[in-house]
């Protein structure tokens, strides 16, 4: 998991030219690593975490999550988490205008 992490922190900051960097990512030990060992290589890279937040299957206010990210405005959203909390947070981003 932490190299995957790495390696789409590479791409991110490489191929996308990505700067700011959103993580939503799972609150378990498996999101919080890749959270942690993605904003590590991405800061390598020149890149800058701007939210590093976790969510709770079932519990988690996708609306407000993409009101925050609206505002803040990162070049890339990443999410390590299931598909379908993913589906879920990805129709929220669109219904709030984010364009990541």
């Amino acid at each position: 998991d932490a190299e995957a992490s790495r390696t789409v922190a590479a791409w991110t900051a490489d191929s996308l030219g990505a700067r700011r960097a959103a993580l939503v990512h799972r609150d378990d030990s498996y999101g919080r690593d890749w959270a942690t060992a993605f904003a590590r290589a991405f800061r390598e890279r020149g890149g800058r975490v701007v939210v590093r937040d976790p969510y709770r299957a079932g519990v988690t206010d996708w609306a407000a999550y993409a009101a925050y990210l609206a505002r803040v405005a990162p070049d890339v959203v990443l999410f390590p988490g299931s598909a379908e909390d993913a589906a879920a947070c990805v129709r929220a981003l669109r219904a709030a205008g984010v364009r990541a």
